[in-house]
């Protein structure tokens, strides 16, 4: 048995995030958690295994690891960009600040900082806590609530400038898309195939605007 409180990190950090986050996080937003990365956790770690304190462990990070995204001011692309690329060390050290009040080990809070960690990209998961983690947080390129995933991260973006048309965002989808990989053998054989389908209706839809663009 647990020698922490799961239940009151868990709440800790949904009341954070329903409460605390910016309303033009679109994407990265409590939904993204609540919805998409802890379900996406339970399912991969109940194919892979994982049990016990080494999956609430594995839950406490999914549900800590935007928790950077609090701390996100200011109106800039510049502002923006910052905070992104800092918010997992944020959430990290949220993680840290907070869970010795519910009762988790200085070891424990380590592995949970270091699967938060493991969802910075590139990701470099180096466990399979990490590997879940990583995983969870990017399950939804394989789904087919895709599209609806990836325009909440457009209108997010644009917000900020970044990208404002409908092509450059395909384009960039389809890189990272390619770019990307799934590390456990669960999710490979979970999401992989569905991410074939979007790469492809991706690349589909390019070659139909530069088709008629040519035209």
């Amino acid at each position: 048995m647990a020698g922490f409180n799961y239940d009151m990190a868990a709440e800790f950090a949904r009341r954070r995030l329903d409460t605390r986050l910016p309303p033009y996080l679109y994407y990265h937003s409590a939904i993204h958690t609540g919805q998409d990365v802890v379900p996406a956790a339970k399912r991969l770690a109940k194919m892979e295994g994982l049990q016990g304190d080494d999956l609430l462990l594995l839950l406490t990070a999914a549900w800590f690891h935007d928790l950077g995204f609090i701390h996100i001011n200011g109106d800039t692309a510049a502002e923006y960009k910052l905070r992104v690329s800092r918010h997992e060390e944020a959430s990290a050290a949220i993680a840290r600040q907070v869970l010795p009040d519910y009762g988790y080990s200085p070891g424990e809070i380590e592995v949970v900082a270091g699967a938060i960690m493991a969802t910075k990209l590139p990701q470099t998961p180096h466990n399979i806590i990490e590997q879940i983690t990583a995983d969870s947080d990017l399950d939804s390129l394989g789904r087919d609530d895709f599209w609806k995933i990836s325009y909440r991260l457009h209108e997010e973006l644009a917000r900020f400038g970044m990208p404002s048309d409908e092509m450059t965002w395909f384009e960039r989808q389809l890189k990272f898309l390619e770019s990307h990989h799934y590390f456990t053998p669960s999710a490979r054989l979970l999401r992989q195939p569905g991410k074939e389908t979007n790469m492809a209706e991706l690349r589909l839809r390019l070659a139909e605007h530069h088709a008629a663009v040519e035209v």
